[in-house]
């Protein structure tokens, strides 16, 4: 008699789960590419940047920087296997006098 009610609820907790899952739409994650460094030179900002997740990750590298006295975004996009770390060159066009700040946006994957 115990293992027909154990039976009971352990089915109907998977379905609940399943229901829960085909309901419910899919959350982003965090990103799975992250930032190791950044170095700026004359008017070149390099990123290093590492694919965390087990698969393959485009992803878009955003740099702002004081360029002339003047707040400068620039962006470029990059693509790593599992694992990989890569460094990501961002120009600007002029001297980098300081990098306020680096961020990735991991875009949707096309494969």
């Amino acid at each position: 008699m115990v293992t027909a009610s154990r039976t009971k609820r352990v089915g109907f907790a998977a379905l609940a789960m399943a229901a829960v899952l085909m309901t419910t739409t899919p959350t982003l994650a965090g990103s799975s590419i992250s930032v190791q460094g950044v170095t700026s030179c004359g008017s070149s900002a390099v990123v290093t940047v590492r694919n965390t997740s087990f698969l393959m990750s485009l992803g878009t590298v955003r740099v702002e920087a004081t360029v002339n006295g003047v707040t400068s975004v620039g962006s470029a996009s990059v693509l790593l296997l599992p694992g990989q770390t890569s460094s990501v060159g961002v120009r600007f066009g002029g001297v980098i006098s300081s990098v306020l700040s680096v961020g990735v946006t991991d875009n949707p994957n096309p494969f």
